[in-house]
């Protein structure tokens, strides 16, 4: 089991959703998809930054689920509450097993009282309540209704962003737009995702990208929805592309529950009734998972780093 699983269980239990809901949810696959470490150097960078010596640079890029708000936010929340957290890191040379595990520690123990009694919405708001600091990690985010990996590619926004932020971390959620429709290519798909990648790189070469898979939703026929499974022709092209091109990804598809877990997560009321967009809470929740995952990631590395 990854490092925090032990805290996202308890978050989600302690939360006013039922029980159904939290088994539903596959707490075990929050995690960074990494197997050739190439979040490394974005790990060094995120040290560097607990340690004060810089800020963290995280640029999210996506489609109507960005252009919301409140996902980019909560991952932002979650982040910055870690990074202005009052935990004892010591220079990374010195840093051994009992020093990490020590903090992974404290990190569950504060976050644990924080969600003590309280409904996920209330402990996200809290959660970084008078412990912001600007310096700490700076975050940019831009979302459009509709768009997609070709509407990014066209108008050459991707490729922009990464030359005017240059981040440490660029975040693109998208997908649900490709593979909408039944007319959806999986070949003029890939092109528009390695077009889109090559681009970020050629401008931006410092820069860590990392993909999110879009998540499990509906389609709608004469007023019938139905489980998109373009979805899955989809990841089933995307994810062996992204191992072979060390390209690191976070799976909500498989965090959600899975094909058809949309509709868990709308009577739970974290998903709206078109079956394809998440409520207010929905997106505070898919933040701070995405934020965790990231600091999981974050911690796993220094420990690999010292076994290694």
């Amino acid at each position: 089991m990854r490092l925090l699983s032990v805290f996202l269980f308890v978050l989600i239990t302690r939360t006013a959703v039922s029980q159904s809901f939290t088994d539903s949810l596959s707490l075990n696959n929050n995690r960074i998809t990494d197997s050739t470490d190439a979040m490394h150097g974005f790990n060094d960078k995120f040290y560097d930054a607990v340690l004060k010596k810089r800020p963290l640079s995280v640029f999210l890029l996506g489609d109507s689920h960005v252009k919301q708000g409140s996902l980019g936010k909560n991952i932002e929340k979650t982040l910055n509450s870690f990074l202005t957290g009052e935990f004892q890191f010591p220079p990374k040379d010195s840093l051994d097993n009992t020093a990490i595990s020590k903090i992974i520690e404290e990190y569950h123990e504060q976050l644990s009282q924080e969600t003590e009694g309280r409904d996920l919405k209330l402990a996200t708001a809290r959660h970084a309540a008078g412990r912001y600091a600007k310096n700490d990690l700076i975050f940019n985010q831009y979302g459009v209704i509709g768009a997609s990996y070709f509407y990014y590619n066209y108008n050459g926004f991707a490729a922009a962003f990464a030359k005017n932020f240059r981040p440490d971390l660029y975040i693109i959620s998208l997908g649900v737009n490709d593979c909408y429709y039944p007319s959806f290519d999986t070949s003029v798909f890939m092109t528009q995702v390695s077009k889109m990648v090559t681009s970020i790189k050629k401008e931006s070469p410092g820069t860590q990208i990392l993909i999110v898979l879009p998540p499990d939703h509906f389609t709608w026929k004469y007023r019938k929805a139905e489980v998109n499974n373009n979805i899955l022709t989809l990841r089933a092209a995307l994810i062996p592309w992204l191992k072979s091109n060390n390209i690191p990804w976070y799976d909500f598809f498989e965090v959600m529950g899975g094909s058809g877990s949309i509709k868990m997560w709308q009577r739970n009321k974290y998903a709206e009734g078109d079956l394809i967009h998440f409520t207010f809470s929905g997106y505070q929740l898919w933040g701070k998972l995405l934020g965790t995952a990231l600091i999981n990631n974050f911690l796993y590395s220094l420990i690999k780093d010292e076994v290694n």
